[in-house]
């Protein structure tokens, strides 16, 4: 039996306050939100399966490294576990009975199911770094596309390899830690390994261009797309991030984290800090919703893999 208080993140809500120009103001730190709390008694409810959660996992991570060991292998470019038929579910372009049987003989015949998908339907996931590394001409200080001040989350940043070759040009996420870590996340394909940014050097990412994702040390398994800087040259980080437009100078005080994982129907925005005016990381979207969680993806190419995708779908948009 588990006792305890849950904490409601409720839907996300697309009308923001006003942002502020101080990121220290005290009025500006007092405006966060608890989220409201609920006790709560749960008295677990199990059935014996065939399968363990480690076995199921273990084939999501195998499956995409077949490719040409058996045939139409090329095809299989998604991986999930279905907890409810104790089983893993595959999405592909081929039903064949060559990679049917290949599967079976493998992983046996009831513990993986074959979900058939058009080309069409197999995302294209474009991560290249060859990003413009420019600033957009109606960029004002400290704002999302040149934050000089404290770093902030949301805000355009570049980053480079490890012997100062360009790598690509990026969005920061969130500050972590306490205060005096000074550390920003972002995503793990923004980054070079042992590589410098204009926010700082990386501590470590999870992604390797050429391969994708990539397991962290001491970590059974891989974990979605994240890597983590350290500013220097006395730089601090603030717990504020951009919001509005891709040239916006307004911030606002992150008011918490989620105290649960993300859920079906789950809403939340994006804060892209893109210098090409003609992408689609053009300052805060919101209204997505999360469809799908927990999928293991490859594309096309079979090098690069991304895995714990959360696939979302863009909902109304009244802005």
């Amino acid at each position: 039996m588990l006792t305890g208080t849950a904490l409601d993140n409720g839907d996300a809500d697309e009308t923001l306050s006003i942002g502020f120009e101080n990121e220290d103001a005290p009025a500006a730190k007092a405006a966060a939100v608890p989220a409201a709390e609920t006790p709560y008694l749960i008295t677990p409810r199990y059935a014996e399966v065939a399968n363990s959660y480690q076995a199921l996992n273990a084939i999501t991570d195998q499956v995409l490294d077949l490719n040409a060991t058996i045939p139409a292998g090329t095809a299989l470019f998604a991986t999930h576990i279905w907890s409810e038929r104790n089983l893993v579910v595959v999405q592909s372009t081929d039903a064949s009975t060559g990679l049917r049987k290949a599967l079976a003989d493998r992983y046996g015949t009831y513990n993986v199911a074959i979900w058939l998908r058009s080309e069409s339907e197999r995302p294209q996931l474009d991560v290249g770094t060859t990003s413009s590394t420019s600033t957009s001409t109606s960029a004002v200080a400290d704002s999302r596309q040149n934050d000089t001040g404290k770093l902030n989350g949301g805000s355009a940043f570049t980053s480079s390899k490890p012997d100062g070759t360009p790598f690509g040009a990026c969005t920061t996420g969130f500050a972590m830690g306490t205060a005096a870590d000074n550390l920003m996340v972002s995503a793990g394909h923004c980054v070079a390994s042992v590589g410098i940014t204009s926010a700082g050097v990386v501590e470590w990412t999870n992604w390797v261009a050429g391969q994708g994702t990539i397991k962290l040390p001491n970590q059974p398994t891989y974990y979605g797309d994240v890597s983590l800087m350290q500013t220097v040259l006395g730089r601090v980080t603030s717990p504020t991030i951009f919001i509005c437009g891709r040239d916006s100078t307004e911030k606002q005080f992150g008011g918490g984290r989620f105290s649960v994982p993300a859920r079906d129907t789950d809403q939340y925005c994006v804060g892209g800090a893109s210098p090409d005016p003609d992408t689609l990381s053009n300052g805060q979207i919101c209204r997505f919703k999360v469809a799908d969680i927990g999928w293991k993806l490859e594309t096309p190419t079979s090098t690069t893999r991304w895995v714990q995708v959360e696939e979302i779908r863009k909902v109304h948009d009244r802005r």
